[in-house]
C-alpha cells in the first residue's frame, strides 16, 4: 500500500477531515440522544448537507437542534440552528460591503463640495 494514500496531500484536505470527523462526532452524538441507528449512507448525507459550513457553525447548528427538536434533526434543523445563531450572535454585514467602490473623479467631486461648504461657512 502506498504511505501517500493515507496522508492528506493539503492544508486544505486536512481542514475538510477534521471537519468531516467533527460532523461525523455529532451526528453520532445527536443519534445516541435520540436512539436512532443510523446507515453509513445517511451520514454522509449529513456530511454532503452540513460541508459548507465550518465547526463553529455545525456545533452552533447541532447544539440548538439539540434543544429545539424532539426527534431526530435533520440536516434543515441543524442548518436552521446555525442561521438562528447567525441572526441572534453576529452583526448584519456592513451595507458597505456591498457597494461599489468611489472612483478617483467621486471622491474629488465629493472633497470639492465640501471644501465650497466650508468656505461659505466660513464667509458668513
Amino acid at each position: 500500500m502506498d504511505s501517500n494514500l493515507a496522508r492528506p496531500s493539503s492544508e486544505a484536505e486536512i481542514t475538510r477531515m477534521c471537519s468531516t470527523e467533527f460532523v461525523t462526532q455529532w451526528v453520532a452524538a445527536l443519534a445516541e440522544h435520540y436512539r436512532q441507528e443510523l446507515s453509513e449512507l445517511q451520514v454522509a448525507l449529513y456530511l454532503k448537507g452540513l460541508a459548507d459550513l465550518g465547526n463553529m457553525e455545525v456545533e452552533r447548528g447541532c447544539s440548538q437542534a439539540l434543544k429545539d427538536c424532539r426527534f431526530m434533526p435533520t440536516v434543515a434543523d441543524i442548518r436552521e440552528g446555525c442561521r438562528k445563531w447567525r441572526q441572534e450572535y453576529l452583526p448584519p454585514p456592513s451595507r458597505q460591503l456591498d457597494e461599489p467602490q468611489m472612483s478617483d473623479a467621486q471622491r474629488k467631486e465629493i472633497a470639492d463640495k465640501l471644501a465650497a461648504l466650508v468656505a461659505k461657512r466660513s464667509m458668513i
